[in-house]
């Protein structure tokens, strides 16, 4: 456009004025010449405004993109935040996962602990060696002794002992059909069939209920 106003204005500089016929009539050569320049310049002002409202455009395009630009990056550094925050979480979640587990094996421990008894059925003598019983009192007479009594060891050995679990085991099948006598301190009225009020036993009894352990986890059963 810009060298079309130039050809113009060199051509109106250098040529007279000059008639030209057309079909409205005879007009002169400069003032159809100065219409098209007049024209000419209209097109330039339209293209300038074009182009105005077109940078306009680009910088509102720049500034938005600027704010969007500050926005993601907003937006990353909160997502790294988030995933880092994330991370932690996992990491503590795992250890209490870790620690409950622990606690729970620990409880379970300390249940089965706590619900863990002895038992053991065997002759005087052999009790006796073991030191899972200690005589008390009595005397000779003839070729036995008498009046004597019999009470737990100061420290019994587990490894000598049945194990059961009181919570659920409730059977104490003896070794023999001999009698045993309960020299340890258990109650005997949670006994099925109800043990003798000498604390003899035969064959099989029952436990009927946990609080028959309540004085003692070791029940000793001495054969008679």
């Amino acid at each position: 456009l810009a060298g079309e106003i130039e050809k113009l204005q060199k051509e109106v500089v250098g040529h007279p004025a000059r008639l030209t016929r057309t079909g409205e009539g005879v007009v002169s050569w400069d003032v159809k010449a100065r219409a098209e320049l007049a024209d000419i310049r209209r097109r330039h002002r339209e293209m300038r405004d074009q182009l105005a409202r077109a940078e306009v455009r680009l910088k509102d395009l720049t500034a938005k993109n600027a704010s969007l630009t500050t926005n993601f990056a907003h937006a990353l550094q909160t997502l790294e935040e988030l995933q880092a925050k994330t991370a932690q979480q996992d990491t503590y979640i795992q250890e209490l996962v870790t620690r409950i587990g622990g606690l729970e094996k620990d409880n379970a421990e300390l249940v089965a602990d706590k619900n863990r008894v002895y038992w053991i059925a065997a002759t005087k003598d052999s009790l006796r060696k073991a030191g899972v019983i200690k005589q008390q009192g009595g005397k000779s007479l003839l070729l036995t002794r008498v009046g004597e009594t019999f009470t737990p060891g100061d420290a019994l050995d587990p490894a000598l002992f049945h194990v059961l679990d009181k919570s659920r085991d409730d059977q104490i099948a003896l070794p023999d059909n001999a009698e045993y006598e309960i020299v340890s301190m258990q109650n005997i009225a949670f006994t099925e069939p109800l043990v003798q009020k000498n604390r003899r036993v035969k064959t099989r009894f029952t436990i009927k209920d946990p609080k028959f352990w309540d004085a003692s986890n070791f029940l000793i059963l001495m054969r008679r």
